[in-house]
């Protein structure tokens, strides 16, 4: 039984390190991981993308490098390529990860570890993952916004399952202190997605002329929603970006790639009343959002006599169970002019904890009412 804490000597590395350019590390925890299987601080010669580097207790250990040189991920592999691209991304990163990082823990019973991570085996246990490949059927259900739960078959039989919290600092391997710090160049480093993009072909009519997908959601109020604004032409639908419209205008910016591109000044909120500023293009901050599958919601929080607006922006990510809070002064002619808008922004809320806040601004008469 203890041969799952025994740090395997078997680890092989298939790379050869040629003229050395520094790694960086995407977090604290992926840092710590390469360095206790023996990875490299220095290596020219891997390849940005996933590269098995080694084995550990005989199975493939690899890790993920980005165009910048910084690793992003470091883990068993579990999944076949194509399972990552029906999952999200980053659930399965966390598996891969979660699973060795166990099998290195030396600080404490690794039961314990696993009881204070929320995480149970609800069949097998850990090291039952020597029994999974990456061909095997592999199911992940979500629990509401609780939990997840994986499982492995064979032959109709469950080898293992796990169940574990939706959990953005558990997901990521960071706490808030640190994951707050890296949004910025997650932004910039997120790939391009330039494939068109695609309005929804069921609308209905909400205002005179102005036409919104059937399926709108929205957050808790339903003047918070996720729609964007059409106009009905020869052509189709077409999103609405006009001078007399402002409203669905600055709507459709947050909800529609390359609409028109402004920069964004964001003054971010960090841990301990702390802020922190940058400029980025409103085209990354979209693709980012959209990248992750996150939910844009939007609303008007005052309008001004200038006609400058404040608005609201809620990007929901359901599958980190977490939120970015966005505060936005959208100036008055913004549709004719390239202006800058000024952003004060909150990134990773626990979900829960905007639900409170969600219970205050209801008894307010802040947020207006748009269709």
């Amino acid at each position: 039984m203890k041969r799952f804490l025994i740090l395997s000597l078997c680890l092989t590395l298939f790379y050869t390190v040629g003229e050395c350019q520094a790694l960086r590390y995407h977090s604290e925890l992926i840092h710590k991981l390469c360095e206790e299987i023996g990875f490299p601080a220095s290596s020219d010669s891997l390849a940005v993308g996933d590269t098995i580097v080694g084995e550990l207790f005989r199975m493939p250990v690899h890790v993920r490098l980005d165009s910048s040189r910084m690793v992003r991920h470091v883990g068993f592999r579990l999944f076949h390529p194509q399972v990552s691209k029906l999952v999200d991304e980053r659930v399965c990163d966390f598996l891969e990860r979660y699973f060795l990082e166990l099998y290195l823990w030396k600080e404490s019973p690794v039961q314990q570890r696993i009881a204070d991570d929320g995480v149970s085996f609800e069949a097998g246990f850990f090291y039952d993952i020597e029994r999974v490949s990456s061909e095997m059927p592999f199911t992940l259900d979500r629990q509401g916004d609780k939990s997840y739960l994986a499982r492995w078959e064979s032959d109709g039989e469950t080898m293992l399952a796990v169940r574990f919290p939706i959990s953005f600092e558990l997901l990521t391997g960071m706490p808030l202190i640190e994951i707050e710090q890296t949004i910025f160049q997650d932004v910039l480093s997120t790939p391009l997605d330039t494939s068109a993009f695609v309005l929804a072909k069921e609308m209905i009519e909400v205002d005179d002329d102005v036409f919104a997908p059937v399926d709108s959601r929205f957050y808790y109020l339903p003047v918070v929603n996720d729609r964007m604004y059409c106009r009905k032409t020869k052509k189709g639908f077409e999103p609405i970006f006009e001078r007399d419209q402002p409203v669905y205008s600055a709507a459709n910016l947050f909800q529609i790639p390359h609409l028109r591109d402004y920069t964004l000044h964001v003054r971010q909120r960090l841990y301990g009343f702390k802020y922190t500023e940058y400029r980025i293009p409103l085209s990354l901050w979209v693709n980012f959002c959209q990248s992750q599958k996150m939910n844009c919601y939007f609303a008007v929080e005052d309008e001004y006599e200038d006609g400058s607006l404040l608005v609201l922006v809620i990007e929901e990510d359901k599958n980190l169970g977490c939120n970015h809070l966005l505060s936005v002064l959208v100036p008055a002619g913004f549709v004719d002019e390239d202006v800058e808008l000024q952003v004060k922004m909150n990134v990773y809320i626990p979900t829960h904890s905007l639900k409170d806040l969600y219970q205050e601004k209801h008894s307010t008469p802040q947020i207006h009412n748009i269709p």
